[in-house]
């Protein structure tokens, strides 16, 4: 039997320079240290600074990016 590894969704519109900018990519740094992969849409600030410091911190993202 094969076990998933949990997956976390970060979404959000803060810009840079907002705490919730900030805390997005406190998310992502601690999401991939815990082995949690993120997934992300990477269509705004926020989320791609969690993806970023995700990828950054050695942790898998998955970016799902409408056409």
């Amino acid at each position: 039997m094969t076990t998933r590894k949990p997956q976390v969704c970060v979404l959000g519109s803060a810009e840079p320079g907002s705490q919730a900018y900030e805390l997005a990519g406190e998310a992502g740094t601690l999401l991939a240290r815990l082995g949690i992969t993120l997934v992300s849409g990477c269509g705004s600030p926020a989320t791609c600074v969690a993806a970023q410091r995700a990828v950054d911190s050695g942790g898998l993202v998955v970016s799902i990016i409408p056409p």
